[in-house]
C-alpha cells in the first residue's frame, strides 16, 4: 500500500492558555494510570458534553470525523485488517461505548469489538462513474450517524476503484478521537501494516496510560477548590460577555445554528509567509498570535465593536504521556479582546 496523499494539519499551541492542571499534577507526581479494577469509567469533561449533545439531539452526523485518503499500489487487504485490528488493540478508546448507568453516563471498554473493514468494489464501473459512485458512498459513509451504546464508534470502508488504486474512508465520533487523533491512528496503522507486509515484527513505544485513566484522573483532579478557582477565572475572564458580532453579511443571522457552512482557503505567498514569521520573532509572539491579532483587527473593522471573543481549538495534550493516545483531548477555548481604533497593531499583537 502506497502512503496516502493526505495533508496533516499541525496542531500548535496558541499563546493563551488556561488554567488547567499540569503543574499540580507534575507537583505531586502523581501518574494519571489507574489499577485496572472496574469494569466502567466516568467520562471527561469533553466527553459529558458529547453526550450531552447526544441526548438533546440523538441520531445526528454532526460530530462524525471523517478522513478519506486515496491509496496508490498495491494492497493487501488481510494484512490492513490484522494492522487495523493492531490499532484497535493499542488504543481502548476505539473499543469504548457508552452506557447510562443509574442516570449517569459511563464508558465501557470491551476486550476486542471486532471491527472489520468494510470493501465495496467499484472496479467494473467506468472512470466517470467512478468518480460518481465513490463520492455518492463517502458522503454517505461519512454522515451515517453512530449509536453511542454500540460497541464501534469508529468505521473502515475501502472503496476498490482498480488494482492499485483504493480509497480508505475512515470515520470515528468525535467522543473518542479529536484530530491529532486521527494523525495517529493513521501513523500507526501505516507502521503496522508496512511492518507486517516486510514480514517484520512491529513494536511500537507502549502506551503508559489510557484514556480512561486520563478521565478518571481528570474528575478526580478538578472539584473542591480546584474547581472553584477555574470557575473563579472563566468568570472573571467572560464577565460581561459582549453580544454576538454584527457582521455586515449578505443575509440576517439565523435562528437556529446549524451544522451547515464552507471553508475557504486561500494560500499566502511565501514572501508573507516569511515576513508574518518576522514580524511574530521581533515581537516575540508566536505566528499564531499574529494571525489572530490580524483577524481580530478585520472583525473590528467591519463590526466597530470593540469587545471581541475568538474561540481557538487548543490540543488539551499537555503531558507527553497523552500525546500517542487516541481520544477527545481538544478543547475550544475563548480569546477576548479589547480592540479600539486608537490602538496600533504593535499594541494589539503584544
Amino acid at each position: 500500500m502506497g502512503r496516502a496523499d493526505y495533508t496533516e494539519k499541525s496542531v500548535e499551541e496558541n499563546g493563551s492558555r488556561a488554567v488547567y492542571g499540569a503543574e499540580v499534577l507534575d507537583a505531586r507526581g502523581e501518574s494519571p494510570a489507574q489499577p485496572r479494577v472496574q469494569s466502567e469509567w466516568p467520562l471527561s469533561f469533553a466527553q459529558q458534553r458529547l453526550w450531552f449533545v447526544e441526548q438533546l439531539e440523538p441520531g445526528k452526523s454532526a460530530y462524525n470525523m471523517p478522513l478519506v485518503a486515496r491509496l496508490t499500489g498495491t494492497f493487501n487487504l488481510s494484512v490492513f485488517q490484522r494492522a487495523l485490528d493492531a490499532v484497535v488493540r493499542r488504543h481502548e478508546s476505539l473499543r469504548t461505548r457508552f452506557v447510562c448507568v443509574n442516570g449517569r453516563p459511563a464508558q465501557v471498554v470491551d476486550n476486542d469489538c471486532g471491527l472489520k473493514v468494510r470493501v465495496e468494489d467499484l472496479s467494473r464501473l467506468t472512470v466517470s462513474e467512478k468518480e460518481v459512485e465513490s463520492k455518492r458512498r463517502i458522503r454517505e459513509e461519512i454522515n451515517h450517524f453512530f449509536n453511542l451504546s454500540e460497541v464501534l464508534l469508529v468505521r473502515v470502508l475501502v472503496l476498490w476503484l482498480a488494482e492499485e488504486e483504493h480509497m480508505l474512508v475512515l470515520t470515528m465520533h468525535h467522543i473518542v478521537s479529536d484530530e491529532w487523533s486521527l494523525n495517529v491512528f493513521i501513523r500507526e496503522l501505516g507502521d503496522y501494516y508496512e511492518g507486517f507486509v516486510a514480514g517484520e515484527g512491529v513494536e511500537l513505544p507502549e502506551l503508559p496510560i489510557q484514556y480512561a485513566d486520563f478521565a478518571l484522573w481528570q474528575q478526580d483532579w478538578l472539584k473542591g477548590d480546584v474547581l472553584e478557582e477555574q470557575l473563579r477565572f472563566w468568570r472573571e475572564q467572560l464577565k460581561g460577555n459582549p453580544p454576538a458580532l454584527e457582521l455586515p453579511t449578505d443575509f440576517p443571522r439565523r435562528q437556529t445554528v446549524t451544522p451547515s457552512g464552507k471553508t475557504l482557503t486561500r494560500f499566502l505567498s511565501k514572501e508573507m509567509e516569511t515576513s508574518l514569521r518576522a514580524l511574530a520573532k521581533h515581537e516575540e509572539a508566536t505566528l499564531f498570535m499574529v494571525l489572530m491579532a490580524a483577524f481580530k483587527t478585520l472583525l473590528f473593522r467591519y463590526t466597530q465593536q470593540q469587545d471581541i471573543v475568538v474561540s481557538a481549538p487548543m490540543a488539551g495534550r499537555n503531558r507527553l504521556e497523552l500525546e500517542g493516545l487516541i481520544g477527545f483531548f481538544v478543547n475550544i477555548l475563548p480569546l477576548r479582546t479589547s480592540v479600539s481604533g486608537n490602538v496600533s497593531f504593535a499594541s494589539l499583537l503584544r
